[in-house]
């Protein structure tokens, strides 16, 4: 665990790309108190299969192109992003990334957007864990899609300082990012105070988290966009945050 307890916001993504956001949301606002505590890890699986008759690459986490890089693949096709954070680390590692800039349904309107014959073959690159099933959507649209998972979460446990923190109303609120995170976070939080706010990257999200706790009035926020820039306005706006 990182940070003062005191008027906090804690952030559940994996150390190291939970460190990147803070330093995003000190950007902005140096003062606001952050406190790292992931509820999981990612561990990266190699990728043995030849993308030799591989005509593009579909893929909704940055993980994905971590496992290509790691497994030294390279891939000169193009390869379709859910959005531009995941894009920006594609690009980065030299890859042709088109970003959809939102959720699976955008990626899924952008493929059919940009490829409009079924004789194309596509990869989806993917965690052991989903929450929707992209490619079976695509091939029920008659596009041929195959599936190699390249990582997989590895759960974590929060802190007992940080558990009773959240029941001390010392820390304010959580970002959750995935409906796993959501899932994660209630395994070992039975509940959250009613003032305890739930920063959340989309509405699916919101809707985990107010499915899971006990409270009919808990606060969950949504940025206007999902994409980490966005949130991290949306929580320097936030007035529990502000002194």
């Amino acid at each position: 665990m990182t940070g003062s307890l005191n008027r906090s916001l804690l952030v559940t993504r994996p150390l190291k790309d939970s460190m990147s956001f803070s330093k995003e949301v000190h950007r902005l606002n140096k003062s606001l108190n952050i406190v790292c505590g992931p509820l999981f890890e990612i561990k990266i699986l190699p990728i043995k299969k030849s993308l030799f008759k591989t005509d593009a690459i579909i893929v909704t986490s940055s993980n994905a192109v971590k496992s290509l890089e790691k497994s030294n693949i390279g891939f000169s096709g193009p390869m379709y992003c859910i959005g531009s954070a995941t894009a920006e680390v594609a690009k980065k590692a030299g890859f042709l990334a088109v970003s959809a800039d939102g959720n699976s349904f955008d990626l899924q309107k952008l493929i059919r957007n940009i490829i409009h014959t079924n004789n194309q073959r596509l990869l989806y690159l993917r965690g052991q864990e989903i929450f929707s099933d992209l490619a079976g959507d695509l091939r029920k649209q008659n596009y041929f899609v195959d599936e190699i998972v390249c990582y997989k979460k590895e759960k974590q446990t929060l802190e007992r300082k940080v558990i009773e923190g959240i029941a001390e109303k010392q820390i304010l609120g959580a970002t959750f990012f995935s409906k796993q995170t959501v899932n994660l976070f209630f395994d070992q939080v039975i509940t959250v105070p009613k003032e305890f706010v739930a920063f959340c990257m989309s509405k699916e999200v919101a809707r985990e988290f107010r499915l899971c706790t006990t409270r009919t009035n808990v606060e969950t926020r949504v940025p206007k966009v999902p994409n980490l820039k966005a949130m991290c306005k949306l929580i320097i706006a936030a007035p529990e945050f502000i002194a």
